[in-house]
């Protein structure tokens, strides 16, 4: 009985010390006391601990992959997750240090409330532990909606430079002037054609005096020669005419040429474009809002199904809300752990040598903890500081002491002075006293 009375871990000895020890300084545990403390309490301190070296991992991880989507590269990422990860790594190891249960498994109100501003900053922690791991979670479904939000982008954007493009000054000024030239062009055709049927009418039936004339221009006929002459001009206006537009839609042709390559510079701009860690975020909201919706095809038309002018649509799947909050919650709950579970362990063998030490280091200080009730009844300790107490007295004492010696001493002199003065009176005279001076 007596090694178990006496029990006593020896740490030098223990398999795997190093790593327990570890696991010890990160659930925030004194390695002094614990190799007095049981086997239970070993592993409790290892399990607290390995929680918390876990969610420091994972902060790593998760601050790494946010880094690298946002600025790619390494030499940025690894510094600032480690940063990140011990960051997170101390401030664990401090809400769990910190905060300790009534040592019962059940939790109270007050215990709970005390606690509070404890898991409101794991929660916390545990969200931003939790987003950048989502979006490599689910890395395939974002993908495939940000392929989605490009093809919205690049129509978009095609229509953006599509304008941008048409209320240019030089585009439109040929658009104006291909209108003008067309209807000047008509105009052309029209009197060519007038012209031309005149001299079909003059080589067949003949005109002024029915007399076919088919002679052209060197006919003597002052009439023909007028008719053969506007059918010249009206022939050389309209191929003028038709070469200055047909020059102007070469312009145009060049134009669109221009068009349809600023058009595909934006379509591919937006192709690609890489999604941020923003838009990742984006989408994983997305993704837990929306389902998948797709229009329907009518085989018999080989159209898309129409009803009221619009195209019926049928969800596929619904929305992933379920599994991004689960993945959400278990990350919350990894970093919350810890917190509750100080909340419902009974107390153990450490725990009360841990209040021992505590009560000494007090103790030796001069500072005496008396119990008291509160007006709700609720058991507290008053702190009493003897050594200030103390300090003062001897002060005090010492202070009494000295007056007492100095008064003495005045007193034991002026006695001695006055036997002096009574012997010979006349030594506590000068020269000049004796003479009157």
């Amino acid at each position: 009985m007596n090694e178990n009375v006496d029990y006593k871990l020896d740490i030098d000895k223990m398999a795997g010390k190093k790593i327990a020890k570890f696991l010890w300084k990160c659930a925030g545990g004194d390695e002094r006391i614990m190799q007095y403390a049981s086997y239970y309490d070993h592993m409790k301190m290892m399990g607290i601990g390995g929680v918390v070296l876990a969610t420091a991992v994972l902060a790593t991880l998760a601050m790494g992959f946010a880094i690298q989507t946002i600025f790619g590269s390494w030499y940025a990422t690894i510094p600032i997750a480690l940063v990140w990860g011990l960051i997170i790594f101390n401030l664990d190891r401090f809400i769990v240090s910190v905060g300790k249960g009534d040592g019962e498994e059940k939790i109270g109100g007050w215990e709970f409330l005390s606690a509070f501003p404890r898991l409101v900053m794991a929660i916390f922690i545990g969200l931003t532990i939790s987003a950048p791991l989502e979006t490599e979670i689910f890395d395939k479904e974002i993908d495939r909606e940000w392929e989605n939000a490009k093809m919205d982008m690049s129509i978009k954007r095609r229509y953006e430079v599509e304008q941008e493009f048409l209320n240019t000054g030089e585009y439109r000024s040929t658009m104006d002037k291909i209108k003008q030239d067309s209807v000047v062009l008509s105009r052309s055709e029209l009197l060519k054609n007038e012209a031309n049927n005149n001299i079909l009418l003059l080589n067949t039936i003949g005109l002024y005096g029915a007399v076919p004339c088919n002679k052209g221009a060197v006919c003597r006929n002052t009439s023909h020669q007028t008719l053969y002459k506007l059918a010249s001009d009206a022939n050389l206006a309209y191929e003028k005419d038709l070469r200055r537009l047909d020059s102007l839609k070469k312009v145009l042709a060049s134009f669109e040429d221009k068009r349809v390559l600023m058009l595909n510079n934006a379509a591919d701009s937006i192709k690609a474009l890489k999604p941020g860690f923003l838009d990742k975020i984006m989408m994983i909201e997305k993704l837990s809002s929306q389902g998948k919706e797709v229009e329907v095809y009518d085989p018999a038309t080989g159209k898309i199904k129409m009803e009221n002018g619009k195209p019926v649509v049928k969800e596929i799947y619904g929305n992933a809300w379920w599994p991004i909050n689960l993945v959400r919650w278990l990350f919350i709950l990894l970093e919350v752990a810890p917190v509750l579970l100080k909340m419902f362990m009974v107390k153990s063998a450490y725990d009360y040598m841990q209040e021992n030490v505590t009560q000494i280091l007090i103790a030796k200080q001069g500072i005496y903890y008396e119990p008291l009730k509160d007006e709700h009844g609720k058991l507290i300790w008053a702190g009493t500081n003897h050594n200030p107490a103390r300090i003062i007295e001897v002060i005090k004492h010492q202070n009494e002491l000295e007056e007492r010696n100095a008064k003495e001493a005045i007193t034991l002199f002026a006695d001695e002075e006055s036997k002096k003065i009574k012997d010979d009176p006349s030594q506590f005279f000068d020269d000049k006293t004796k003479k009157g001076g």
